[in-house]
């Protein structure tokens, strides 16, 4: 070699008594260094690293440290070398110096780069979105940074799922970037309603934007007196301001596959809305296959009612600001044109607590102190406030007070926003044209029938 020059390497986590000496012509590159280091003596260590993907560091180690181990984020006096290109004699001063070493660090495994928490948080935000999780896993390996994980997860999930709400004064909420294409997310759900072809899978696009209507009705406001008919609260938990546990403005969902209902119940009441140190979504949809409930949220009572004074008391009275009561919600849906009086006892049976311990809930646990939870079927088109009105209050055999509420063709228009009251309608009438379809059909195969015999 014309200008011969030795580099001292340390491959990152080893001791500097594991350096290794690379001779190497002072006008080679960078580029060059690095492929010399995984073909060379070292090869082994670099079985499935290609050159490119080293990362070369120019550190000063002092050495009188040789057997601790060579962790770059300890080291003050490093200089990344970024530039492939770079000729190493315009290192040669700097390398001349005895405490300058060249610190190779590989390329992080995946498990490190995306270790098993922000894994399962992969999985309870985006599951099912492929696109979005390979995009995602980009995103934190092109950060360069160990932790940016959640920032990536969570700004993603942000992009996915905001939208536009209906509220009462019209207000709708957008997000530049929004990966919907600033589309208004609620009314694309309802649409969904009058394309889909059976009524089972025009049940499960209700029970979807049916939540956004629970959000509209039961968080950050006093529950609407037209919930129950207009008639006297049936607790006095109806007179203090309602939110939905665990809403942060997003719409999150899980179900059965990812937690189970006890697990779900628990988070909301006893866990400030986490498991396992991860945010838990506000609405859950059960096992489908069992009888109980289409979906099931928590709310939070608080504050005062209208005619509440503050007492000096030192514990929570029910006329204290500090008043706080949370209470499971069980929703049952019900799309028919007729429901007779025993189909209704039905519809309101898979929201009581016998049905609830088939999918191992103790409703009883998740109550306390004050016993009640509330169970609301919402039927459309049909009226079945009649049924219930006369039992607004149920105490069952396990001590649990049921709170029944009702949403029907009586109070729907007031409660539901005009998007949600018009996919119904268009529901209804898709029904009944599938059904002036289907008896054409089959009056035309009895025809054909007849003449071909």
């Amino acid at each position: 070699m014309a200008n011969p020059l030795t580099v001292f390497c340390i491959i990152e986590g080893e001791s500097l008594s594991n350096a290794f000496e690379i001779e190497i012509e002072s006008t080679e590159i960078v580029a060059t260094l690095k492929s010399l280091i995984v073909h060379g003596a070292q090869a082994p260590a670099f079985r499935d690293v290609a050159p490119k993907d080293l990362v070369l560091w120019r550190v000063s180690i002092p050495d009188d440290n040789q057997d601790s181990a060579v962790k770059l984020h300890d080291l003050n006096d490093k200089e990344k070398l970024w530039d492939q290109k770079m000729r190493l004699s315009e290192l040669l001063s700097q390398i001349l110096d005895n405490s300058t070493y060249i610190v190779v660090q590989r390329p992080p495994p995946i498990h490190a780069t995306i270790p098993e928490e922000a894994v399962k948080m992969l999985f309870r935000r985006l599951r099912g979105r492929f696109r979005p999780i390979i995009s995602t896993i980009e995103d934190i390996i092109n950060a360069d940074d160990i932790k940016a994980w959640e920032v990536c997860i969570s700004e993603r999930e942000d992009r996915l799922t905001t939208a536009s709400i209906p509220s009462t004064d019209s207000e709708k909420r957008r997000i530049e970037g929004n990966l919907c294409g600033e589309l208004d997310y609620s009314q694309y759900r309802l649409g969904q309603l009058e394309r889909t072809p059976t009524e089972q899978t025009r049940g499960k696009e209700w029970e979807f934007s049916i939540l956004f209507e629970m959000v509209h009705l039961f968080h950050d406001k006093t529950v609407p007196a037209q919930l129950y008919h207009n008639a006297e609260p049936p607790h006095s938990m109806f007179q203090r301001k309602a939110a939905v546990v665990g809403w942060t403005g997003l719409m999150r969902t899980t179900s059965n596959q990812e937690m189970t209902m006890a697990d779900f119940l628990d988070a909301h009441i006893n866990n400030n809305s986490e498991q396992d140190g991860q945010p838990v979504p506000p609405f859950f949809f059960p096992e489908e296959h069992v009888s109980g409930p289409d979906v099931v949220f928590v709310i939070r009572f608080s504050g005062l009612a209208p005619d509440d004074t503050l007492t000096s008391s030192s514990t929570p009275s029910p006329g204290s600001a500090s008043f706080e009561m949370l209470c499971p919600v069980l929703v049952q849906l019900k799309h028919c044109e007729k429901l007779s009086q025993s189909e209704m006892i039905k519809a309101r049976g898979t929201v009581q607590p016998e049905k609830i311990k088939d999918h191992g809930v103790e409703l009883s646990q998740y109550c306390r102190p004050h016993g009640h939870y509330i169970s609301l079927v919402v039927s459309y088109p049909v009226e079945i406030a009649g049924y219930v009105m006369d039992k607004p209050l149920e105490k069952h055999k396990d001590g649990v007070t049921e709170i029944a509420l009702t949403i029907d063709d009586s109070n729907s228009d007031v409660l539901f926003s005009e998007k949600h009251v018009h996919a119904l309608n268009r529901m209804k009438q898709l029904a009944a044209e599938m059904a002036e379809t289907t008896k054409e059909v089959e009056r035309r195969r009895g025809e054909a029938y007849s003449h071909s015999h």
